[in-house]
């Protein structure tokens, strides 16, 4: 994986587009998170924040506080969770489905719909990771696999702690390739001193051989 930083250049990234023309809607709008009746601890309803949809519309991400969404919610912080025709998965958990330990609250979907991108607090997802502090993660949805995409050029995550100027934008291509995002940590690019002390835009190549 690459990271680079655009100073002067701005990289915007199309994803692809229909020339149809959209009417008024005629049929009503679908409920995407519905609640359950009951659950594994006290009820908490909690909101539904920050949704993005795959190119075609079968795939929407949202976060969400509510414990009510799907079995099994018991680290009592917001979630990433994913809505396909067979119903909501939580996605802001580990390779092996394990729960996290502190809030996911920024999720971004790659325009097929294979690959969910989120900001995250906890340290029990990846190794090294600290608690509280934030890292940026891609979900491939078809296997579980979670990777760490915000680390330094050693590999050691960033674990940034400025909250307002880290991860609060996420925006990827179509194929899930690459990702934009911003932050303010000075290591994700080697051989660049970064020593402004403000938010740079990086664009992340996720391909390992690109």
């Amino acid at each position: 994986m690459r990271i680079f930083r655009t100073v002067l250049t701005l990289c915007i990234l199309l994803l692809a587009s229909t020339s149809e023309t959209r009417g008024a809607a005629t049929n009503p709008p679908d409920l995407l998170s519905p609640r359950l009746t009951s659950c594994t601890e006290t009820c908490v309803v909690g909101d539904v924040r920050w949704g993005d949809a795959s190119v075609d519309g079968q795939v929407v991400v949202f976060v969400s506080s509510s414990n009510m969404l799907v079995e099994d919610d018991t680290n009592r912080a917001a979630d990433v969770f994913v809505w396909q025709a067979d119903g909501v998965e939580r996605v802001s958990t580990g390779t092996s489905g394990e729960e996290s330990n502190k809030a996911s609250d920024i999720a971004a979907l790659s325009g097929n719909g294979r690959y969910v991108f989120f900001r995250g607090f906890a340290d029990n997802l990846v190794p090294s990771t600290l608690a509280g502090h934030a890292n940026l993660y891609v979900k491939e949805l078809a296997t579980g696999r979670l990777a760490l995409i915000s680390h330094d050029t050693e590999g050691m995550p960033a674990n940034t702690d400025n909250l307002s100027e880290n991860f609060t934008q996420i925006d990827a291509d179509f194929s899930g390739r690459y990702v934009i995002f911003g932050s303010i940590f000075a290591e994700f690019v080697e051989g660049v001193t970064d020593i402004n002390h403000a938010q740079d835009i990086f664009l992340a190549d996720l391909d390992s051989d690109g």
